[in-house]
């Protein structure tokens, strides 16, 4: 009796052996059918775009910039019939963007939008081991690498624009510019801006302020107030992030017209923020990404500007009846001539 009853336990934990074996391969194959799904979906995929700034989209002008840009190029893309990923991190610091960079290459990213002139060396560091992906570093920084290229403004054609309002609507004949530090970027901007001023007013006095900073809120209202006080009553702000706030503050204070390089930032000061310099990457990112996907070869940079629609000036808003009719025309003119020159 007890040798049957044994027999009989062995003959359950066999059935149930099997039977589990037969769920686990029922589940084997179903999960393999699942991986050759998700492997169809992946092979689906046309476009994959990883994108990192240094701060979060929203706070930072030239940051919200970068993701809105990224956010209508998928649109557009998708509009067209392609599939698009985008994998968009933020508050990724200078030293550790060779990890989310490697990151991206790992996973086979077909684009890596790196949003600093400041991760250009790290770019160096790491797009020889992934040939096969695209590393983009914004506003100038060339890399040895043929798999890296550049998303850049040349804003010195709105510079000049703005730098046309100051020279003729000053009242001082000294205007400033603020520097956060004298990078390819900011100095072709800023050098767009004063020649403008001197077309219209060859003896206008041009004030540089540098703050050699791109957080120190005080140190930006101290070398802005300095400025101020040697007699410009028109700033460019070329300053972003936290020093762009020291900035403002100094000229609504004082109440000096600012215009500042990369946002209308009218509501952080109705009171003087009489125009500004609009960037927009759209063009860049959508004339690489099309390259990437139709086996074009990388460009050496791809440009926004006044032409394409990657840069303007901001509507004069409160200050629309206050601004000459001459010096809009005068405005106008210089943008007719680049456009179309």
């Amino acid at each position: 009796m007890a040798q049957k009853t044994s027999t009989i336990a062995i003959i359950a934990v066999v059935i149930l052996i099997i039977a589990a074996a037969g769920v686990y391969l029922v589940t084997q194959e179903e999960a393999v059918g699942e991986e050759e799904e998700e492997e169809e979906e992946e092979e689906e995929i046309d476009l994959k775009i990883g994108a990192m700034i240094t701060g979060l989209s929203g706070e930072i002008a030239f940051d919200t910039v970068c993701d809105e840009s990224l956010e209508t190029v998928k649109r557009e893309l998708e509009a067209e019939g392609y599939e698009v990923e985008v994998d968009f991190r933020e508050k990724v610091d200078v030293p550790e963007s060779p990890a989310v960079m490697r990151e991206f290459g790992e996973k086979g990213y077909d684009i890596v939008y790196a949003n600093a002139f400041r991760y250009g060396t790290f770019i160096d560091e790491v797009a020889g081991d992934y040939p096969d992906t695209w590393y983009f570093c914004s506003t100038g920084y060339k890399s040895k690498w043929p798999n890296t290229s550049t998303y850049d403004i040349m804003s010195n054609d709105s510079g000049y624009l703005l730098g046309i309002l100051a020279g003729m609507m000053t009242k001082t004949n000294t205007i400033g510019v603020i520097l956060p530090f004298p990078v390819p970027d900011i100095k072709r901007n800023a050098g767009g801006f004063i020649e403008g001023a001197k077309s219209v007013n060859p003896d206008v006095e041009v004030l540089i302020g540098l703050i050699l900073s791109w957080d120190d809120v005080v140190k930006a209202k101290e070398v802005t107030l300095v400025a101020i006080s040697e007699g410009a009553d028109f700033i460019f702000n070329s300053a972003s992030g936290q020093c762009n706030l020291g900035v403002t503050e100094a000229c609504v204070e004082k109440g000096v017209y600012v215009m500042h390089s990369n946002e209308d930032a009218y509501e952080q000061g109705p009171s003087v923020y009489i125009s500004s310099q609009i960037l927009n990457y759209h063009p860049s990112f959508l004339a690489s990404a099309l390259d990437r996907i139709q086996g074009e070869n990388i460009k050496e940079v791809y440009w926004n500007d006044l032409k394409n629609g990657g840069l303007d000036i901001a509507p004069f808003h409160a200050f629309e009846d206050i601004i000459p009719q001459e010096v809009k025309d005068k405005i106008e003119e210089a943008r007719g001539k680049n456009i179309n020159g």
